[in-house]
């Protein structure tokens, strides 16, 4: 008898291409005895669907929770087509899509849209004006070049003016002012502006203030009362000191004691100092004998 050898296979044998086989090759799956082909990203799969993918085939790479197959992207690309720069389908942040080719933004972008410099949206210290992105500035500026640098200001708030790159504070009583703090073009309220100084508006009967509600000197009728405002003198003085302290008299009274006493020649038509009769201002109409 001639003995015949023949090659051992289990039950579980699989057909493929008429061949039997003892486990399928790397790109097909068993199923009910036969080798079915995997998806074609996969290189060994378990299964003909797209997520079940065991190993994939080069140049995608296992998603190991999903089990599917994607490609390996450019460093620049989100999704693509191809491994190269220029097969890109969508960008990862900080680039944007020109063509196939995902390109850098320009700072201060940190996401745009083509060109480089069209910004949705900011880096840090900068914020979205429109599709720009301007620098957030220091208090002391208005718009500036640089942000949060109190050296860097282009244009002021209205109570600064700019100085080289800075911005420095107009004077107490300016409303806004250029060149220097003292020289104002308008004024806080109660000052008058005169060829470029505030001035305060003096409260009513003073002379001369150092500001609204401070008198230095009073209008004549007025003495400067502790309180740095004006006092009226008593009725029949012209000029005081104070209450009690008269320096000059009103027509037809005298200084006597620091007081201008009332009928200071006349006494209501009783005769004093030598006046037989006076009118009204007390001054003398005729004398006395002699």
């Amino acid at each position: 008898m001639i003995n015949i050898s023949f090659p051992s296979y289990s039950l579980l044998a699989f057909i493929t291409s008429q061949t039997c086989l003892s486990s399928c090759p790397a790109g097909y799956y068993p199923s009910s005895g036969s080798c079915l082909q995997c998806n074609s990203k996969c290189k060994t799969c378990t299964g003909s669907s797209a997520s079940q993918c065991s190993t994939c085939n080069y140049p995608y790479t296992l998603d190991s929770t999903l089990l599917t197959c994607s490609l390996i992207c450019d460093t620049t690309c989100l999704t693509c087509f191809g491994t190269a720069s220029t097969q890109c389908f969508t960008c990862t942040p900080g680039y944007y899509l020109s063509g196939y080719s995902c390109l850098s933004c320009i700072s201060p972008c940190l996401t745009c849209s083509s060109p480089g410099t069209t910004c949705t949206t900011c880096v840090s210290n900068y914020t979205l004006s429109g599709s720009t992105c301007v620098p957030t500035c220091d208090s002391s500026c208005s718009t500036c070049s640089a942000p949060l640098n109190s050296n860097a200001c282009l244009t002021c708030s209205s109570s600064a003016y700019l100085s080289g790159t800075q911005c420095l504070s107009c004077s107490l009583n300016c409303l806004t002012c250029t060149g220097t703090s003292i020289n104002c073009l308008s004024c806080a309220t109660s000052y008058n502006l005169i060829t470029g100084v505030c001035y305060p508006q003096c409260s009513s009967n003073c002379l001369t203030c150092s500001s609204p509600a401070v008198c230095t000197s009073c209008a004549s009728g007025y003495y400067l009362n502790s309180s740095f405002t004006c006092s009226t003198c008593s009725s029949t003085c012209l000029v005081c000191t104070g209450s009690s302290a008269c320096t000059v008299c009103k027509p037809g009274f005298i200084v006597s004691g620091g007081n201008c006493p009332t009928n200071s020649y006349c006494n209501n038509g009783i005769t004093k100092y030598n006046c037989l009769t006076c009118d009204t201002n007390y001054y003398c109409l005729s004398c006395a004998a002699n």
